[in-house]
């Protein structure tokens, strides 16, 4: 079975048990996998088939236990018992998707060169909200390399308005045309 599959089978069940507190555990457990992603040694040992079960539920119980609520500290511990710790990235991304469906919401990558404000980015919500005519969550992120313009990324839709893109359409288009006089032309 693909790791996307176990992600979504394992994000189906935590939905089912988070009942009405679904959107709460959304936020624990995107920030427990930030937390884990934070110190790549700490990621590595949990996602490790070679580390034993023991040892990963042991570290879990100390760090954890009392520090997150009980639903996912025992979920996490179903994952370590499973050896299903290294789908961890896929539950959260699918989590996200699935309760994004049951709320009626879309969550959107927001893109940039720079720094966007508040405003600008609640201005592009209001658009999208428009667009896809539902509520739409922004996860705005810097990326330098786009030089200016943004580009919005949602799970089957890609809006690019970046300045690389147009450079990089401009160049293909002037590839493509010949000059006048096809006799420079070998083919």
């Amino acid at each position: 079975m693909s790791d996307e599959k176990i992600g979504n089978l394992y994000a189906e069940a935590l939905l089912d048990l988070a009942g009405k507190e679904a959107a709460e555990v959304e936020s624990e457990l995107q920030e427990v996998s930030r937390a884990l992603h934070q110190e790549p040694l700490v990621w590595k040992f949990f996602a490790a088939p070679v580390v034993d079960e023991d040892q990963k539920m042991k570290l879990l119980q100390k760090s954890l236990k009392g520090n997150v609520s009980d639903l996912m500290y025992n979920f996490l511990g179903t994952l370590c018992a499973k050896e299903r710790f290294h789908n961890l990235p896929d539950v959260v991304e699918a989590y996200s998707r699935l309760l994004d469906e049951q709320l009626g919401r879309k969550t959107v990558i927001l893109e940039s060169a720079t720094q966007l404000d508040d405003s600008t980015v609640e201005q592009i919500r209001n658009a999208l909200k428009d667009y896809f005519k539902m509520e739409i969550v922004v996860e705005p992120r810097l990326k330098p390399a786009l030089l200016g313009g943004i580009v919005v990324r949602s799970n089957d839709v890609q809006i690019d308005t970046s300045l690389l893109s147009r450079l990089k359409r401009l160049e293909k288009n002037l590839l493509s045309q010949k000059i006048l006089g096809e006799e420079y032309y070998e083919n």
